[in-house]
């Protein structure tokens, strides 16, 4: 059994954010999730899927990234501890590892995503292993002793296809992407479109090196 994730919404961008956390895709609200609970939302949601998401058919990008050692290593965010491994370093494929509580003992939990840049920023997706959905995916900000990444904001892509911005189809709350553009790519990359959580970044700080 999965430990209980986070899944932030986007609350009243004055007042405290609000948190569902439970196990698989139900659970119940509560206010201010701890800082490592946090961390573990986010690579949660990128195994598991769940709540609110918005998906995209194929990995984000355009092309891949070229990975040097850089990407590999241990890194330190808000508590948890996640481990990084290049796979493919020419077709930026990258594994990502850390320890769940399981019912009765530790689990290691292991993603294997891409990485790909288009549009100026750098994407990190995996494939969804609970739905036929496609990719779940970051905007991720790499540098030799840190990582920052921001993950896509459900409502405000649920607003965007609505108004026809953005290719895609809205279900309970998520979004399925359609293809997109490189004018639409661009669109979601700016922060002024407000469609990733750009003022709450994952911050991750090299601890060890691979």
């Amino acid at each position: 059994m999965k430990t209980a994730f986070v899944r932030h919404r986007p609350g009243p961008r004055t007042g405290p954010r609000e948190a569902t956390v439970g196990s698989g895709r139900a659970g119940f609200s509560w206010r201010r999730p701890g800082r490592t609970g946090r961390v573990l939302a986010v690579l949660a949601l990128l195994v598991l899927g769940g709540c609110e998401s918005v998906y995209a058919p194929r990995p984000m990008g355009a092309a891949p990234v070229a990975l040097d050692e850089s990407w590999s290593g241990t890194w330190l965010a808000d508590g948890a501890a996640v481990t990084t491994r290049v796979q493919d370093a020419a077709n930026g494929r990258l594994q990502v590892a850390w320890i769940e509580s399981g019912a009765e003992t530790l689990e290691i939990e292991v993603l294997d995503g891409v990485v790909r840049s288009g549009a100026d920023r750098v994407f990190f997706s995996v494939k969804d292993r609970e739905t036929e959905h496609g990719f779940q995916w970051l905007v991720v900000d790499h540098a030799p002793e840190r990582i920052r990444a921001w993950y896509p904001d459900p409502e405000a892509f649920v607003a965007a296809v609505e108004r026809g911005e953005i290719p895609g189809k809205v279900f309970e709350g998520s979004v399925i992407l359609g293809e997109l553009t490189d004018e639409q790519l661009a669109r979601i990359a700016d922060p002024a479109s407000g469609l990733l959580e750009w003022r709450e970044p994952l911050v991750l700080l090299r601890i060890g090196r691979d």
